[in-house]
């Protein structure tokens, strides 16, 4: 699962991105939501003297939680699909909705 982390300057790698915009004391946007840092963009908050940077870090999952939102998300499927027969198609499209709602889900 993605989050956001605060990390600081020093310890920022090239390839990171940015998780929230990063501003100086001027409100002045130095990097974008989704920016991915270079080594260029890293010595440049250290020159500004920034102190912390929010990341996007990939943490792993609770299998259980994982668990009960894929049964909450077939559930509420299940529900809308309650009258739509057990036709080839419907048995496609219901799995692709599936795989959808459950992208980017724990």
């Amino acid at each position: 699962m993605k989050q956001a982390v605060n990390m600081e300057v020093a310890a920022l790698q090239p390839g990171m991105e940015v998780a929230t915009a990063v501003a100086d004391d001027g409100g002045r946007v130095l990097l974008p939501v989704g920016a991915i840092l270079s080594a260029g963009a890293i010595a440049s908050l250290v020159r500004r003297e920034i102190a912390a940077v929010a990341v996007v870090a990939e943490t792993p999952e609770d299998p259980q939680v994982a668990a009960a939102q894929k049964a909450r998300v077939t559930a509420s499927l299940d529900h809308v699909f309650r009258r739509a027969g057990d036709g080839a198609a419907t048995r496609e499209l219901y799995a692709i909705i599936l795989a959808h709602r459950l992208q980017g889900q724990p």
